[in-house]
């Protein structure tokens, strides 16, 4: 995530699926839900690790997987205004060239409604 806002901006995640193949982390356990990112700064938000044993089959192959995510943001200084939703296909090379490519299924940017 990099902030091209003109000021900080406060974000969370409420939600953040990985899937490879047919695997997925149940209940993944995050360091955090999210925080600030200053104008100008980026952040790398990191989902917990699959346990090895869980995807050793792929190792020195290729798999795809689908990450979707929504993320609520706003000001620093004030609850969130906006909500991304993303849904990617993912493309990993676990071979003796790794990477990853990515190309986006579905993506929608809205405002979050305020009851009262």
């Amino acid at each position: 995530m990099f902030n091209v806002a003109s000021g900080a901006v406060k974000y969370k995640v409420e939600e953040l699926r990985i899937i490879l193949d047919d695997r997925t982390i149940a209940s993944p356990k995050y360091d955090n839900e999210g925080g600030t990112i200053p104008r100008h700064i980026g952040r790398t938000y990191r989902f917990p690790t699959f346990k090895k044993s869980s995807i050793e089959s792929y190792l020195g192959k290729r798999t795809t997987g689908v990450v979707e995510f929504s993320i609520a943001y706003g000001p620093h200084d004030s609850t969130p205004i906006r909500r991304l939703k993303m849904k990617l296909n993912v493309f990993l090379r676990l071979d003796d060239k790794p990477g990853i490519a990515d190309t986006i299924v579905s993506e929608s940017d809205s405002i979050i409604l305020s009851i009262g």
